[in-house]
């Protein structure tokens, strides 16, 4: 029968050495995304230009509408 082939001491050193990079690697990945996310880089839902807040439906004349929108400063963008 064949013998399995001694490992060498300083296995166990390099494996070590590795999984430390790694966690680090990880550790920081996710920091990263972290950091990302509430500084504002990653945005899961589209931002409007303006919340409105207001709007008036106004008769101009007797076939003449017209609709007024307000944000949230009281502004009518359009």
């Amino acid at each position: 029968m064949r013998r399995p082939a001694p490992r060498c001491l300083n296995d166990r050193g390099l494996e070590e050495a590795v999984s430390v990079i790694l966690m680090v690697i990880l550790v920081i990945a996710v920091a990263a995304i972290i950091a990302s996310i509430v500084f504002g880089l990653v945005i899961f839902y589209p931002k409007s230009a303006y919340i409105v807040v207001q709007t008036e439906a106004k008769n101009a004349s007797s076939n003449n509408w017209y609709i007024s929108v307000y944000d949230m400063g009281g502004i009518s963008p359009i």
